[in-house]
């Protein structure tokens, strides 16, 4: 039963406007939809140049407009996500909503708010309590339009680039409902925009050519959405790099390669046979938590690069990957742990060939015969458990055959490779990888440590006696957490 409302008022002692605001509602007769719901997934951007189409085009009718249920003069006094014709933030009211209805719904479950799409009219859930559908993305791929899509894909940024627009990406998709097997849209050209600095004049006069760029390139049934979304820069992005501590990991020596252990083995992802080493670690100085791997100039650009230099001074700017281990790094090591494996199972049947000439224990015979017994029958258990730890790291880093599931992050500046005009005369050759946040464990990122090995060899050369070797530049004052390797001033 409703109370008065001066009761209310009286009761919680609130202000009568806000009580006014709160008890507006929009008009019954209107559908209602859950277009505002707080978007929380990590929004995940993917990049393909192959492209699949095969959906027919429908331009999106403005008259189709549907009254979200978040429209209240309550939400839309503490609105400011629009922006003025000029690019500018909005001066009070209005909303992405305002002139784009489905601007929450059209990629339900990322990061990205839409602005404009112009195509068909995706699907909403309808009524005041229902539940968007979650979109998710899909990759598209069709080999004969492959070159199309490169051509036009490039024309697109740089007609953007002419409008000074700050685009984080361009990408194509396809899109599907979550849990549903065939996307209801098999192409669609995604734009996306820093938040706040385009207008939905200046989305729909961008999504208006780029539509008719892509009619002319031969894709008639691509549709175009402008986004308010920030730039992730890889697209398949694959498991984390392996922690490593040589300590308490199995088979250390089999697993440096696959972890950020300072001459991690990497390459670019575009020509991955390339290979060189990463070696120091630097942090950003100030509150900028990322973190550069320091390289030569020659491994990140290899002569199939021109020899200008690269810095990455914009989100726009196209990044060139680094992949880590290189492609014949990557090999050589899924080897190594086959060939351990292979030589552990030789030495079982050599140590079993022993057991069988030193026969079934006997409580007459000497005891040099049952402490050898004894010594084989632990070497055989032992290469047992080593085989059953090696199979594991196999299973655990096999599925990354595929380059782009190994990138660890990208160029972020790149020396011309010249002589220096310094007293020393010294080449300069040198580069930045900025590493991608997610790619590192930094619970257990070990910095600057070098791991020199295990055999007594190595402990011999470098004066350690010890039965794992892993010196640290921390010791000479070279701190190694992530929030203090060594910054770049």
């Amino acid at each position: 039963m409703l109370r008065p409302r001066n009761n209310l008022e009286d009761e919680l002692g609130l202000d009568s406007d806000f009580i006014e605001s709160c008890s507006a509602v929009p008009p019954t007769d209107t559908d209602l939809t859950a277009t505002d719901t707080e978007l929380s997934a990590t929004d995940t951007d993917f990049y393909t140049t192959d492209t699949d189409f095969n959906a027919t085009d429908t331009e999106f009718s403005d008259t189709e407009t549907v009254l979200s249920a978040t429209d209240t003069p309550t939400v839309k006094a503490l609105s400011l996500l629009s922006v003025t014709d000029d690019g500018n933030r909005g001066s009070g009211t209005r909303r992405l909503t305002d002139d784009y209805p489905p601007a929450y719904t059209d990629f339900f479950g990322s990061s990205m708010s839409c602005i404009y799409k112009k195509g068909t009219v995706w699907e909403v859930r309808k009524g005041p309590e229902a539940q968007p559908l979650i979109r998710e993305a899909r990759p598209v791929y069709n080999a004969e339009k492959v070159e199309s899509w490169r051509s036009v894909g490039q024309a697109i940024w740089k007609y953007i680039d002419t409008l000074e627009i700050k685009w984080t990406f361009i990408n194509p998709f396809a899109y599907a409902n979550a849990g549903e097997a065939v996307p209801f849209c098999s192409f669609v050209v995604v734009i996306g925009v820093k938040h706040l600095t385009v207008s939905f004049g200046r989305a729909v006069e961008v999504a208006t050519t780029v539509e008719k760029m892509l009619t002319n390139a031969g894709f008639a049934e691509a549709e175009v959405a402008i986004v308010e979304g920030e730039k992730k820069y890889h697209v398949s992005r694959g498991p984390q790099l392996l922690s490593f501590d040589p300590l308490l990991d199995d088979v250390p020596e089999l697993r440096k390669p696959f972890t950020s252990t300072p001459g991690l083995p990497i390459a670019p992802l575009k020509f991955p046979y390339y290979t060189g080493t990463g070696s120091l670690f630097y942090r950003f100085g100030g509150d900028d938590k990322r973190v550069a791997l320091l390289t030569c100039a020659h491994v990140v650009r290899p002569p199939e690069y021109p020899n200008d230099g690269k810095t990455i001074t914009d989100a726009s700017q196209p990044r060139e990957e680094i992949i880590s281990p290189g492609t014949g790094a990557y090999e050589n090591a899924l080897k190594a742990l086959k060939a351990d494996v292979d030589i552990q199972n030789q030495s079982i049947e050599i140590w079993d060939g022993a057991l069988v000439r030193l026969g079934d224990p006997d409580p007459n015979e000497p005891a040099r015969v049952s402490q050898k017994r004894i010594e084989h029958l632990s070497l055989v258990d032992s290469a047992k458990e080593r085989i059953k730890q090696v199979i594991a790291l196999y299973n655990a880093v096999q599925d990354r055959a595929d380059p782009s599931k190994r990138a660890i992050g990208f160029v972020l500046h790149c020396e011309p490779i010249e002589a220096s005009s310094g007293p020393h005369g010294f080449t300069k050759d040198w580069a930045l990888i900025e590493l991608y946040d997610d790619m590192i464990d930094w619970d257990t990122f070990r910095g600057n440590k070098v791991y020199v090995g295990m055999s007594l060899l190595h402990a011999v050369l470098f004066g350690l006696f010890s039965t794992f070797l892993f010196h640290s530049w921390e010791d000479h004052g070279l701190p190694i957490q992530r929030d203090h390797v060594a910054s770049v001033c």
